[in-house]
């Protein structure tokens, strides 16, 4: 380290460094109001903190506090995922940071450590979905340490989530995950009647039939665009997109499976073709096809709260989502005999859990409706 005098009356303290990068050598500056013994030491440390920062040196393999690392591999982790997934994710993020203090440092976070953290969530009443969202988290914080050289092993790798006891309760509640055709058409009667009254309500029945019969998730239908992903002719719905009501703006599917190009009832084109034209003769000139006033995208929240209302008036328990209609559909197409992989491709399933689980119960009824018949035949 070396001194000048600036001119202002000031000290400037000078620190040469070799550039990893290009082996030449290169030098930091800080400007100190004194040249004494305490200010060359403040200048000493300021300098090695800038040259620090233009080496991008990380904390050592020791110190790295959980802060730190959580920051760093956020900054990575943010630039891979959509803005959609940051926002849905900032529960987790605020459970993590909640549980573990900043100041801990990750070389001493062991598994017995982050075992009681889920293990303390379902004591909390969290449910096992949130907590295996907050488990994989982890498990991806910590594997980014260990990519970084900052621990030597992942203790998320023996951290287990316990097993969920299978209730009355969760089977029936897994049975009210889709509405029957008895039920939907129940729905849809009520629906016809009331959007005498209400013309907002036919909306909301197309919507609800077009999710029934393809399968839909209500964010790919928001984001159609009948210009260049529906063909009329060859009756086909190629789904690209998926609609982020928060930004307001098509984005890509939700997963690769979910790009796809699905057959489409002519029922299904006639309510797409009929609300074109509506839009039009209501002055809209839009590349939307189910929209708002503003003519964009109708929010789910509208349309689950309507939906909803109008289930519970004719006495429907289950808990009615724009999701419900994909579950229905999945259901439908199960009791129509079509095979589970050609169900999932229909719908953009690229994990059989979700679909099996439903064909599983609609099979099952359909068995012991079989035996029934037999048990009723004459001879």
């Amino acid at each position: 380290m070396w001194i000048e005098e600036h001119r202002s009356g000031k000290f400037n303290f000078f620190e040469r460094y070799k550039d990893p990068y290009t082996g030449k050598w290169k030098k930091v500056s800080v400007l100190m109001e004194k040249k004494t013994p305490q200010a060359q030491n403040q200048a000493a440390r300021l300098l090695q903190e800038k040259i620090n920062q233009k080496l991008q040196i990380k904390p050592n393999h020791s110190d790295i506090n959980f802060e730190t690392l959580y920051k760093e591999f956020k900054l990575g982790w943010s630039q891979s995922v959509k803005n959609s997934t940051i926002y849905s994710t900032n529960n987790i993020e605020k459970v993590i940071l909640d549980n573990i203090p900043g100041d801990y440092l990750v070389k001493n976070i062991d598994r017995r450590f982050l075992q009681s953290i889920i293990n303390n969530l379902l004591n909390e009443g969290r449910s096992h979905n949130f907590t295996s969202k907050v488990k994989s988290k982890l498990k991806q914080i910590m594997a980014f340490a260990v990519r970084m050289n900052y621990i030597d092993r992942n203790e998320m790798l023996s951290v287990e989530m316990p097993k969920k006891v299978l209730t009355t309760e969760m089977i029936q509640k897994s049975k009210r995950k889709y509405l029957d055709q008895t039920e939907f058409e129940l729905l849809m009667k009520h629906l016809e009647e009331e959007s005498i009254r209400d013309y907002r309500v036919a909306k909301y029945a197309k919507i609800a039939q077009v999710l029934f019969m393809t399968g839909m998730r209500y964010g790919e239908l928001a984001a159609l665009n009948p210009e260049t992903d529906i063909d009329f002719e060859h009756q086909t719905i190629y789904i690209q997109h998926n609609y982020n009501f928060r930004d307001k703006e098509r984005t890509t599917p939700k997963t690769v499976k979910s790009d796809r190009v699905i057959a489409a009832p002519t029922k299904v084109l006639n309510i797409i073709q009929q609300q074109l034209i509506t839009n039009i003769e209501n002055g809209f000139d839009t590349d939307f096809i189910f929209i708002n006033t503003k003519g964009q995208p109708i929010n789910p929240e509208r349309v689950i709260g309507a939906l909803k209302r109008h289930g519970q008036k004719i006495g429907i328990e289950k808990n009615i989502t724009t999701h419900i209609f994909r579950h229905s559909h999945i259901s439908l197409l199960a009791e129509l005999g079509i095979p589970l992989p050609a169900i999932m491709d229909r719908v953009g399933h690229s994990d059989s859990k979700t679909t099996l689980e439903i064909y599983s119960h609609v099979t099952k009824k359909m068995g012991d409706e079989l035996i029934q018949k037999l048990n009723d035949l004459k001879f």
